[in-house]
């Protein structure tokens, strides 16, 4: 007999899914169109991403079955988009080194998208960082060293942008 993994999902992924079968465009409809945009620009279930926002109503993550495994925080993102070319780019260095495949931000729909990365849909960007050329190399050899062994430790990457870390 096979088994069944029960998930657990938010209020709004349930909200969001009812309203594409009845093919409304209710509450949550969003969380969907930007799971379809994502997958569209190459995002696979099971694949690990990093947030930049907040990742706590993520639920496009959900629907698209990827897995969130670093954040910046809704609070500190402020800190990361004015951040230096430099510190911004170690953070994208500790978020790759936590086995994230793409970084997703939340957005501005009226703000310039930053070089490296796409917009996604009216709220949300995403950097791929395992395309070569998309992310500003920091480190050559990948990530390695200090950025990796400060990941591990949850200490804050990219000088004083705090990032936690999902459960692996």
């Amino acid at each position: 007999m096979a088994r069944l993994r029960a998930r657990p999902i938010g209020a709004d992924t349930v909200a969001a899914v009812r309203a594409v079968l009845r093919g409304d465009r209710g509450p949550g409809y969003a969380a969907v169109e930007t799971a379809r945009a994502l997958q569209a620009l190459g995002l696979r279930p099971g694949d690990r991403l990093a947030s930049v926002g907040n990742s706590f109503e993520a639920y496009w993550a959900q629907i698209a079955r990827a897995r969130i495994v670093a954040e910046i925080p809704e609070g500190e993102s402020d800190k990361f988009w004015r951040e230096e070319e430099g510190a911004q780019a170690r953070a994208l260095d500790a978020m790759t080194a936590a086995g994230a495949r793409a970084v997703v931000a939340d957005w501005s729909p009226a703000a310039p998208v930053p070089p490296g990365w796409v917009r996604v849909d009216d709220e949300h960007l995403v950097r791929w960082l395992d395309r070569g050329g998309n992310v500003p190399p920091s480190n050559p050899a990948g990530a390695s060293g200090a950025a990796a062994a400060d990941s591990e430790r949850g200490v804050p990457a990219g000088d004083d942008i705090p990032m936690r870390r999902g459960g692996g």
